[in-house]
């Protein structure tokens, strides 16, 4: 099952779950432009590569994102056909991530150039 949440419930848990790990499907530019701090970038075209879901394991609670909404939900999808539960989609996505207030927006400008 994935379980929906809210862009404000991610930021409420980032500090004080261990295991929370974000993945940010959006492509490599979109990432650079803005992401959360600690975010895994793992564009969902990218997805089709095992080696690239392997890089996580069952443990981690993954809260899952892209632009909108509409990534993340296929993207939770394949990671859950490949045996992953621990898993969320957040509404929204960055979309709603971004407009949360004290949230740590991290800009990658050297990759923007």
């Amino acid at each position: 099952m994935v379980i929906d949440v809210e862009a404000d419930e991610l930021v409420m848990d980032m500090p004080h779950d261990p295991r929370l790990t974000i993945v940010d499907v959006r492509k490599e530019g979109e990432f650079v432009e803005g992401h959360l701090k600690n975010a895994i970038n793992l564009p969902l075209s990218e997805m089709t590569d095992v080696a690239e879901i392997a890089q996580f394991n069952e443990t981690q609670n993954l809260y899952i994102h892209c632009a909108g909404g509409y990534r993340s939900v296929i993207a939770a999808s394949i990671f859950k056909k490949h045996g992953f539960h621990n898993l969320r989609n957040v509404l929204g996505g960055w979309g709603s991530i971004s407009k949360i207030k004290n949230v740590q927006v991290v800009r990658e400008t050297a990759a923007l150039n």
